[in-house]
């Protein structure tokens, strides 16, 4: 896990990535990184997230995007819940003030830039605790890491793959606010303040090429994973050629803080209007070769050419199948008899 636009995070992290291709060539390596906020503080992010974007669609098998921009939505909204609920069940006597302060844990704001990044990164292990679960415990449906890849990876270089985790909760302690069935929590994890990474519109507007749901709690059933699939395949796109898409899992030990949890993984053509903001900062100091002297010591012209090349042709091949996969041809085949002839 590394981040895109620092120097340190883009360029050490997807070298390492390169590196564990070179010596373990037939391990599954899955790439969870930080992508850039919409205001970054570094000049040269647009390059150095770039660079390591097309070093990790020629290495990685699949890669995790994460938004700090969600991530501060997503704690700012998991908060006000549990300060609200902290608010609704403290006592009224004079030890009030003590027992906020024992039973809640707010988040406080850093110095620098406001934001609270310890529940933040609580957020994101509690993600990729999610993703590891299945085969960390038992449960009746078992799911192992490299079925991600296997499971919503149709095209090699096509692998951006965002995440969704509901219910949310950044403290320990954190007290439910009531009780949520596991229907609610399913279909929640197509909220926009439920995901994270920021799509420049809404996620059921864009095709999505495939889907796993990891559920977590003793009390979920396969039956209950049945039913909503049913329901997600009436509220998501799906290609005609993929309309059962859907991966599942269900680990029977519950996360710290929650009776039940899902994760909703999903390779979305939506995530290109987030790739694209990207190159097209990336273009822009480009055109005018703003900044470019800081590489030429490392990097050739070319390296340039071929980063915005590689990143243009994921773009196409995400808009493409965004716009034609949807609706099958009048001529596509539908029975296997049909298909031996099409």
């Amino acid at each position: 896990m590394h981040s895109l636009s620092g120097g340190t995070g883009s360029g050490l992290g997807s070298r390492v990535v390169g590196m564990l291709e070179e010596e373990f060539p037939h391990v599954f390596r899955i790439s969870p990184v930080v992508m850039p906020s919409v205001v970054d503080d570094v000049v040269t992010a647009p390059y150095n997230s770039c660079f390591s974007l097309k070093e990790l669609i020629e290495h990685s098998d699949c890669v995790i995007p994460i938004d700090n921009d969600a991530l501060a939505r997503m704690v700012e909204r998991a908060m006000k819940g549990e300060k609200s609920t902290t608010t609704a069940n403290a006592p009224s006597s004079a030890n009030s003030a003590a027992y906020n302060k024992d039973k809640f844990n707010a988040a406080v704001p850093t110095a620098t830039k406001g934001l609270p990044y310890e529940h933040m990164n609580a957020l994101v292990a509690q993600m990729l605790s999610n993703l590891t679960s299945p085969m960390r415990f038992p449960g009746p449906l078992n799911f192992d890491i490299n079925e991600v890849t296997t499971n919503l990876v149709p095209y090699p270089r096509l692998h951006m793959l965002t995440t969704a985790l509901a219910p949310l909760s950044v403290s320990a302690r954190h007290q439910p606010t009531g009780t949520r069935g596991i229907d609610q929590i399913i279909l929640s994890c197509l909220d926009k303040d439920h995901q994270l990474v920021d799509y420049n519109s809404p996620t059921h507007d864009h095709v999505c090429l495939a889907t796993a749901i990891l559920a977590r709690g003793p009390q979920i059933t396969i039956g209950d994973m049945t039913r909503n699939i049913a329901k997600l395949k009436e509220k998501i796109r799906l290609p005609y050629w993929n309309e059962d898409g859907f991966k599942t899992a269900l680990c029977g030990v519950s996360p710290i803080g929650h009776k039940d949890s899902v994760l909703m993984i999903s390779n979305n053509c939506g995530i290109a209007s987030k790739v694209e903001s990207l190159y097209n900062k990336f273009m822009k100091l480009y055109s005018v070769k703003s900044h470019v002297h800081h590489y030429e010591s490392f990097l050739s012209t070319a390296y340039f050419d071929m980063t915005a090349e590689e990143i243009h042709t994921m773009l196409d091949d995400y808009t493409f199948l965004d716009s034609s996969s949807a609706m099958a041809p009048k001529d596509a085949p539908k029975r296997m008899k049909d298909l031996i002839y099409y």
